[in-house]
């Protein structure tokens, strides 16, 4: 079975023609050909080859356009995986974060489940054409959970991966509310080892962090702007007022309103 969404076309930031999943091998091999598009593949299971090359589960291949192709399932224990394709020219700046050899185009990911998830989410859209941004935002998950550099010679720690994909989330999604059992599953990560890297690098729990970010946030707001105390809550994901201004008073021993009187009266 192939399951696969496809773009709507409506976003200019980046191209992406449509993202698909499948472990059915008549659908996981093509070629040998040539196709005139940017091609990422993730695979999430079993193995397969790449213009002669193995490809394993927890590593993943490029195809350039125009570049000579041909991939196909391992018989004994055939792969799934996920694939992505874009006729963007702007995926070309985006394939040297990969870090992929330069000789076989196959690259390593550390964050199979991530892949997983994402490709459960193209299995419950199958067929439908999906709004870009919502296409773009799902390739983005995959990608920010394991690259984030973009000439790394030394593999980045797992606890790194797992960190910057959760402070990113925390930060993008600063005005929802966000709990810790979201963010383990999202990273595909267990609790107790969510909250001892949390705790190595910040020096408190993930739920503590997620807390000091939007009271961080709450303050800027507070002191930059003339936004009213609701509309600050509803910024860092607070949509009871008074659980927002009991919060803040808790942390900083006064009201928000008190501590932006007294901000703006010394000037800060």
């Amino acid at each position: 079975m192939r399951y696969e969404i496809f773009s709507d076309g409506s976003a200019s930031l980046l191209k992406l023609n449509s993202m698909g999943v499948s472990g059915d091998v008549n659908v996981t091999k093509f070629g040998p050909a040539r196709r005139d598009l940017y091609i990422i593949h993730y695979v999430t299971k079993g193995k397969g080859y790449y213009n002669g090359n193995e490809v394993n589960e927890g590593e993943g291949f490029l195809i350039y356009p125009g570049q000579d192709e041909v991939y196909y399932p391992s018989k004994s224990n055939p792969w799934e995986f996920l694939w992505i394709i874009s006729s963007d020219e702007a995926m070309k700046e985006i394939f040297e974060r990969y870090n992929a050899d330069s000789d076989t185009l196959i690259f390593k990911y550390d964050t199979v489940p991530v892949a997983k998830k994402i490709g459960s989410m193209i299995m419950s859209e199958n067929g439908k054409i999906s709004d870009s941004l919502k296409m773009l935002e799902m390739f983005l998950h995959i990608l920010n959970s394991h690259t984030y550099t973009r000439f790394s010679s030394k593999r980045v720690p797992d606890s790194e991966i797992y960190l910057n994909f959760c402070t990113d989330f925390i930060e993008t999604n600063m005005h929802k509310k966000i709990t810790v059992e979201e963010l383990s599953r999202l990273a595909g990560i267990s609790q107790p080892y969510l909250h001892k890297i949390f705790r190595k690098r910040f020096n408190m729990s993930t739920k503590e962090y997620i807390t000091w970010y939007k009271m961080k946030k709450a303050k800027e707001l507070l002191v930059e702007t003339n936004m009213s105390i609701t509309e600050i809550a509803n910024s860092v994901g607070y949509s009871d007022v008074l659980a927002f201004s009991r919060g803040f008073s808790s942390r900083e021993n006064m009201s928000p309103q008190k501590y932006r009187q007294l901000m703006k009266k010394d000037g800060v």
